[in-house]
């Protein structure tokens, strides 16, 4: 499993450095009227992530990711028999917080 939200896309791909920060993607927000308005931010606490039909429990530290997020990613994703290696981001929908995974 490999951690594939960056900091800054704009520099030579070896430049690039993983981005912990602890944000969502809010598909929910009907009142926002930008892509940059729909952004939100984790306070620090447990959270329940969803892929496809499992759940994980994941912490949010000092407003970043917690070290055994990719972990425990990892093995949600393997439990529903997906093949994806790649942490891509995560969306509210449906009031519920889903992590993307991309192959």
């Amino acid at each position: 499993m490999r951690w594939s939200i960056y900091k800054d896309t704009n520099r030579n791909f070896g430049e690039w450095q993983e981005n912990h920060v602890a944000w969502f993607y809010d598909e929910d927000a009907p009142s926002a009227t930008s892509e940059r308005n729909r952004v939100r931010f984790f306070h620090d606490g447990h959270f329940t992530v969803h892929f496809v039909d499992r759940d994980t429990f994941l912490t949010v530290v000092d407003g970043k990711w917690a070290p055994n997020t990719k972990e425990r990613i990892e093995k949600l994703v393997r439990d529903v028999g997906y093949w994806g290696d790649f942490i891509e981001g995560f969306t509210m929908r449906g009031g519920r917080i889903e992590v993307a995974i991309g192959s």
